[in-house]
């Protein structure tokens, strides 16, 4: 992928939830480097479910997100354990995803955590062998790009801190629209 100057990003989050919730609303934002947002795209999917890769590619493939060059997603899993097939979301899609998250992977740990859910096995086989790549303290497992155009992704993206902000943007998004009110 030649990274432009004014790539296009699809920032996918969830908003915050209760266990025993059934859905948890995920935020899609459109954001052109450094920082210009230029849409919303919104989804649904199950908490601790397996719809995850499904909505975020229709979300992804929308109006709004189909003009997105990259998607990013904040971690592995949305909605509690509802694992993201980056591989999948990738092909679904005919872009590269990053994953991204500003806390080193305990595998171990969510692995423990995955184990108290519905075909876990499955879920693991498609994040155990993800790449993890360290730039500037985020932890990220890029699908479709090498390590050069992550660096560039990723630095296009970071206007205001080290943390994209498509990502940034989505998780405030999702936070006011579950809390009524966010801070960044």
């Amino acid at each position: 992928m030649a990274v432009k100057r004014h790539l296009r990003a699809l920032g996918v989050d969830d908003a915050p939830f209760r266990r025993g919730q059934g859905e948890c609303t995920l935020v899609g934002v459109l954001v052109r480097a450094p920082s210009y947002v230029e849409g919303f795209v919104l989804g649904r999917v199950s908490v601790d479910g397996e719809d995850a890769t499904g909505e975020i590619a229709r979300m992804a493939n929308s109006r709004i997100g189909r003009v997105a060059n990259v998607i990013m997603v904040n971690g592995v899993a949305v909605a509690g354990l509802n694992v993201v097939d980056l591989r999948g979301l990738s092909r679904l899609t005919g872009r590269p995803v990053i994953s991204v998250s500003k806390n080193r992977p305990r595998r171990e740990l969510f692995l423990r955590a995955l184990k108290k859910v519905p075909r876990w096995e499955e879920r693991w086989r498609l994040i155990e062998d993800l790449e993890t790549v360290e730039i500037d303290g985020l932890y990220v497992h890029p699908v479709g790009l090498g390590i050069e155009d992550l660096r560039k992704v990723i630095e296009n993206f970071q206007f205001r801190g080290k943390y994209p902000e498509p990502l940034r943007i989505a998780h405030l998004l999702a936070r006011a629209l579950v809390m009524g009110e966010s801070k960044g």
